[in-house]
């Protein structure tokens, strides 16, 4: 192929290598594919893409690479696309063709040692970049900067030819394997494109040649009748000559003949046939994939009835009818249809085909037949799939939202992403009221924000959460429930969702709080007891008591007053304990009621 000269968008590129530039792997997210979700495939168009390729490389060979640029941009919904090819001497490489954003750079290029393309070439695998101006400052000159590379390499004959690339300048737009799996199909075509070129420029060049040496030996032979006797030695010189130009027409027909092979070679790895047809004549003319498709023997001569009889019958009078349609109208063709196989098989189709006008005004088709049974076998499975999973998220769904208990489940920030209809009735709230963080209107206001919290911490940490707290009931009155939760993680350890359930443990709650008053009053009864078993003044018995009532019924202060038994002025006596010291805590009263009237103490007050 003739290599591109270096143009104005080529960029100062080793000048521009940097010594502290970022490691590789730094900008490296290949791994990353594998954990994106995988956007459905689109069969329909990646075919149509296939066509117009071969349509391209059959109508004109030249603009073959920048097509394939296009329909990479379009197949894979990218920024930018194009394929970087090795120069001649291979120290650097040369943007052949760019389709999207990138167009205005076409004809730049980067060097061999120190870019993507020779990472992509030097490890033989596809490679995923993220802003690889911060390793090679050179692309910082290609604007838009990529967000995203996908680059996949391509081979000609075992020897490395260059890669073929998709950009996405945001981040809105995430390459996955499906996209992956794309660019190496067309990838494979770019190799057999790019060797197509190869064998037709060396085809031109053996012409060219080979009409420069008739034309010298016409100029030569002009005078051989007036001249033979003198140059009966340049004669033979010319004949020499003549036999090495046959020689390099054998080697033009031998190359045009390998074109041909890398055309067939093309057909058979993207299961696309090509076909001719003149409806006025019915004369009808498949390539050998085309009969491989059909399933027929490629020395038998194919017509329209021969064709037909191949069709699946429940396709027939559709076919005959499309056909008919379109020729009469002239229009293209662009349909699907079946082919019954003789095993008892059955082959899916997408024809397309383009109507033509000779010299004489007779219309004739130009097109291909493309196998689509794969897809659409690997469609039907997964609409299939898709069913089964709707079907089992259902029957969960409905099982959740009736069980007895208040289940939920959140992201990995701790969100709630589903809570089951049963909570959602107790609390009185829709499900898009209590979404997110929406349920904490719920929770009592003291216990709110220490749940909230916990519930923070854990989601921070990964370990599985369990706390307590009021929850109001859909009437106002609030119950204490236990909150639990655990973490789901993936194959690698990431938490991508929580699971959880409220347990109501009001009556549990009530049951502790008997308990441990009951326990108490129980402690005070038996220190008191022991206060009165004791031989020692009846001060000491009370200070007992009052010490007892401080330390079981966790009292800031206790006291006791008595009077005597006549109850008379004078013979008041008070007793207390505190929990910080022998003496009242500051602020309360300290009067000595010694001596008092039974009207002048705290009992009548």
């Amino acid at each position: 192929m003739i290599e591109s000269a270096k143009s104005e968008n080529d960029f100062s590129l080793e000048a521009s290598i940097p010594d502290g530039a970022v490691s590789l792997e730094s900008i490296l997210c290949t791994q990353e594919l594998h954990r994106r979700p995988l956007r459905p495939p689109d069969h329909g168009k990646e075919n149509r893409a296939l066509v117009a390729l071969v349509s391209a490389l059959a109508d004109s060979p030249r603009t073959i690479l920048q097509t394939l640029a296009e329909k990479v941009v379009e197949v894979l919904q990218a920024d930018s696309a194009g394929l970087s090819l090795l120069t001649k001497d291979e120290k650097r490489f040369y943007w052949a063709a760019i389709a999207g954003a990138w167009q205005p750079h076409i004809g730049g290029g980067t060097p061999r040692d120190f870019g993507p393309c020779g990472h992509v070439l030097d490890r033989n695998i596809p490679m995923l970049f993220t802003h690889w101006e911060r390793r090679y400052p050179y692309l910082r000159l290609a604007t838009p900067l990529a967000e995203e590379g996908l680059l996949v390499p391509f081979y000609v004959n075992g020897k490395a030819a260059g890669t073929i690339w998709a950009i996405a300048h945001n981040d809105r737009r995430k390459f996955d394997t499906e996209d992956l799996r794309l660019l190496e199909s067309l990838g494979r075509f770019a190799s057999a494109a790019y060797q197509a070129l190869a064998s037709i420029d060396d085809l031109k060049f053996q012409i060219a040649e080979r009409e420069k040496a008739e034309t010298a030996l016409r100029e030569l032979t002009d005078g051989l009748e007036t001249q033979v006797r003198v140059r009966t030695e340049e004669l033979e010189q010319r004949n020499k000559q003549l036999a090495e130009a046959r020689t390099r027409l054998a080697e033009e027909k031998l190359y045009l003949e390998r074109s041909e092979t890398y055309l067939a070679e093309a057909q058979r790895l993207s299961h696309t046939g090509s076909f001719g047809w003149r409806p006025a004549t019915g004369e009808i003319v498949w390539s050998e994939e085309t009969y491989r498709i059909a399933g027929y023997d490629p020395g038998i001569k194919p017509t329209i009835d021969f064709v037909f009889q191949g069709i699946h019958p429940e396709d027939t009078r559709f076919v005959q009818e499309t056909l008919d349609s379109a020729v009469r109208d002239g229009a293209d063709l662009d349909f699907e249809h079946r082919f019954l196989m003789p095993d008892g098989s059955v082959k899916h189709v997408h024809v397309v085909a383009h109507a033509l006008r000779d010299a004489k005004g007779n219309l004739e088709y130009v097109g291909a037949a493309i196998d689509i049974t794969e897809q659409y076998q690997a469609r039907a499975a997964l609409e299939k799939a898709f069913t089964e999973i709707k079907k089992s998220e259902d029957q969960l769904r409905i099982i959740i939202d009736t069980i007895p208990t208040l289940a939920w489940c959140t992201l990995p920030d701790g969100s709630a992403e589903f809570i089951n209809q049963r909570w959602l009735d107790y609390m009185g709230l829709s499900a898009e009221e209590a979404r997110d963080w929406g349920w904490r209107v719920a929770i009592h206001d003291e216990d709110s924000t220490e749940l909230v919290e916990t519930w923070r911490a854990a989601v921070a940490t990964g370990e599985p959460f369990e706390a307590e707290a009021r929850l109001r009931r859909t009437d106002g009155e609030y119950r204490w429930f236990l909150f639990r939760a655990v973490p789901l993680r993936d194959e690698l350890g990431n938490i991508i969702q929580w699971y959880g359930t409220n347990t109501d443990i009001e009556d549990r709650k009530q049951a502790e709080e008997i308990r441990t008053a009951q326990a108490r009053q129980a402690g005070v009864r038996v220190d008191v007891i022991a206060a009165l078993s004791k031989p020692a003044h009846s001060g000491e018995i009370l200070r007992g008591s009052a010490e007892a009532i401080v330390r079981h019924l966790d009292a800031a202060f206790a006291r006791i007053w008595t009077l005597n038994k006549e109850k008379t002025a004078g013979q008041c006596r008070d007793v207390h304990a505190s929990r910080w010291s022998t003496q009242p805590h500051p602020g309360w009263e300290t009067k000595d009621w010694r001596g008092c009237s039974r009207e002048e103490t705290p009992f009548d007050q």
